[in-house]
């Protein structure tokens, strides 16, 4: 814009004073939100998921998938492997693909999706067997954030009922 005059403001980035008296801060500093479009999938056995998680923050955040133990997923395994996009740098969508479902892929997989403003945020799916429960549940997450230098825990509990989001697949590519 003629005339106009950038500034860095240290932790929140360059700002644009459009006119005098009036300033346009961007690319705001804030830790992550995080959502997916389909939160259960049942997939046969021998089929093809997606689990597809999205992340909005600045700094650009990352997306890490665990399994249902716990154990990060490192993407790299022949049936197990992760792509990830970033369209711009205030969003990431990572997609956990499963390319042969067999009985040890079902269950709860969490991504977690951070960057150096906490705390981090985590949202779980799960692959159901086709007609598996897809009942209630509890989730739980703990996050260690440090605060001036003191360390301080936050637990977060909710409920959730995940039946309206589900999603099948039968294994063919017509049908993704």
């Amino acid at each position: 814009m003629q005339g106009s005059t950038w500034r860095y403001w240290p932790g929140y980035g360059l700002s644009e004073s459009l006119s005098p008296g009036m300033l346009v801060l961007t690319n705001m500093r804030n830790s992550p939100d995080i959502s997916a479009e389909e939160y259960e999938f049942e997939a046969p056995l021998g089929s093809f998921v997606e689990l597809v998680c999205t992340a909005n923050a600045f700094p650009t955040p990352t997306i890490t998938w665990f399994d249902d133990d716990g154990d990060v997923i490192s993407g790299d395994e022949e049936v197990r492997n992760i792509t990830t996009l970033i369209p711009d740098e205030t969003t990431v969508t990572s997609t956990l693909t499963v390319t042969v479902v067999n009985e040890s892929y079902y269950g709860i997989y969490t991504c977690e999706a951070s960057n150096e403003i906490p705390p981090s945020v985590q949202l779980s799916m799960r692959i159901l067997e086709p007609g598996g429960s897809s009942a209630a549940g509890i989730a739980v997450t703990i996050s260690l954030v440090t605060v001036g230098g003191v360390a301080v825990v936050i637990v977060a509990v909710y409920m959730y009922i995940r039946s309206k989001n589900k999603k099948q697949y039968s294994g063919n590519d017509d049908e993704r």
